[in-house]
């Protein structure tokens, strides 16, 4: 077994997430019966294997669970059922389960400001708890220049991480927008700590993970466990992801999580109910938005519930249906896609049709000025036509890539907006582009002088036929 190097999570900021969303948020088709265990269980293990035998994992674990039972799990690779791999963002669903549990104890509000329960921040008297569960904050995100620059190699607190961000500029107005936020995760975690009166990790690991069975389940750094080590892939220190990402676990254990969820063994329904309630103004991706501490996608007349795990050398996926009592959860190490053993279990259960357009009304546009401005370089740019003049260097880069991708797969038929994402370098907007037969995912970057600083275009696998 590979020693445990280090700890990253963050959401994913490259073409391969906004692949996922495309995959797994499109899932809309009237359910059929559900399939069996006999079914559903070696369907989801051959699309678990594909990834591990793709070279993109060293070790992969699956569960299913069916009317609120686990009914099968399987370990691929260089572990066993009882290894422990990083989850990720996964880590944020526990958070967000420690706050609410706070919240139906009278100990917290939701909409009381988070300087009410850590008044060493007074500039947080504007945010409340809910805003920071739902990303709408406006808090930036620390993560991804802590990796970028290099210090995620270095050990950190959350107050530093804290602090630090409260000395920018906000992205927005507290509740004016979405953009994912490690930073407010952070916040909630120093919350629970305050209120609680011990660590986080104490709180989880009495009030989460004792209390439903997860043996194999703890917070980074501890190692009196046995551990996945990442594979192609390393995270950094794990202090730099304290309440957003530092949670180890299995695919058994994650999956014993979903069935005390449902059950309501850790939330009552009713504050379950207000885990799942959704950002109403934006979207993360077309059929999905956020909820609190997970996103919730439409799949059929059902919803699924879940959040998804990534970081330099660790991927990790948890999905629910909670009215039907089923789940999926897939852990392991490595840069694997998560999205076609998702989307395989939900086809396999709800017999989804993964081509299925979205109902009327299920999509919005987050970004409709920036949405005409992209389709109009798309039709210059097939026409010939390439003006560089709104540029950076970056962008200019990426065109003749984006040229020979659309002269390989013919004509646009849409340009259908993704999601969008507050970085350092400007709003990062995917798109997802679909021609005759194929389809990309395009990523721009628009910096703060409304010049396009990045510009990307990823053609994805064919779609399957109908």
């Amino acid at each position: 077994m590979a020693r445990l190097r280090g700890f990253n999570s963050r959401p994913r900021s490259s073409a391969v997430r906004s692949a996922f969303l495309a995959l797994t948020c499109a899932l809309i088709a009237p359910p059929s019966v559900a399939a069996s265990r006999a079914q559903i269980v070696p369907a989801v293990a051959n699309a678990a294997l594909s990834q591990l035998n793709s070279k993109a994992a060293k070790a992969l674990s699956i569960a299913v669970v069916l009317g609120d039972k686990i009914v099968g799990s399987e370990t691929f690779g260089d572990a066993d059922a009882a290894t422990a791999f990083s989850v990720g963002s996964v880590s944020k669903m526990f958070t967000a389960v420690s706050i609410l549990q706070l919240v139906q104890a009278g100990k917290i509000a939701l909409d009381g400001v988070a300087a009410k329960y850590l008044p060493q921040y007074p500039s947080l008297r504007d945010i409340t708890i809910r805003q920071l569960l739902s990303h709408t904050s406006g808090l930036p995100n620390y993560a991804d220049d802590a990796i970028a620059t290099g210090a995620a190699m270095q050990k950190t607190t959350p107050a530093d991480i804290i602090s630090s961000m409260l000395a920018r500029p906000p992205d927005f107005a507290p509740g004016s927008d979405w953009s994912y936020s490690n930073t407010g995760y952070v916040v909630l975690g120093q919350i629970v700590e305050n209120v609680s009166g011990m660590p986080l990790a104490q709180y989880e690991s009495e009030h989460i993970f004792r209390t439903v069975g997860m043996e194999h389940t703890f917070v980074a750094p501890a190692l009196a466990k046995d551990v996945a080590g990442p594979f192609d892939g390393d995270p950094g220190d794990w202090t730099w992801y304290y309440a957003c990402g530092d949670v180890f676990s299995t695919a058994d254990d994650l999956a014993r999580f979903d069935i005390a969820l449902m059950r309501g063994e850790l939330l009552r329904p009713k504050t379950f109910a207000t885990m799942q309630q959704t950002v109403p103004f934006t979207t993360f991706a077309p059929g999905m938005r956020d909820g609190r501490g997970g996103f919730v996608s439409t799949v059929g007349d059902v919803f699924e519930v879940g959040h998804h795990g990534g970081e330099p050398g660790y991927r990790a996926d948890n999905e629910m249906v909670p009215e039907r009592g089923f789940a999926v959860a897939v852990v392991g190490n490595g840069n694997y896609n998560t999205a076609p053993i998702v989307a395989q279990a939900l086809h396999e259960y709800l017999g989804a049709n993964l081509q299925a357009p979205l109902p009327a009304g299920a999509y919005v546009d987050g970004a409709p000025a920036v949405t005409q401005r992209l389709k109009a370089l798309l039709i210059d740019l097939g026409s010939g036509r390439d003006d560089r003049s709104q540029m950076e260097i970056l962008a200019a880069i990426g065109v003749p890539g984006i040229v020979d991708q659309m002269r390989a797969n013919g004509p646009v038929t849409s340009v259908r907006f993704l999601s969008k994402l507050y970085t350092s370098s400007g709003v990062l907007y995917r798109y997802e582009v679909l021609f005759r037969a194929s389809r990309a995912v395009l990523t721009a970057v628009i910096d703060k002088s409304d010049k396009l600083a990045q510009l990307q275009m990823l053609t994805l696998p064919s779609r399957a036929p109908n």
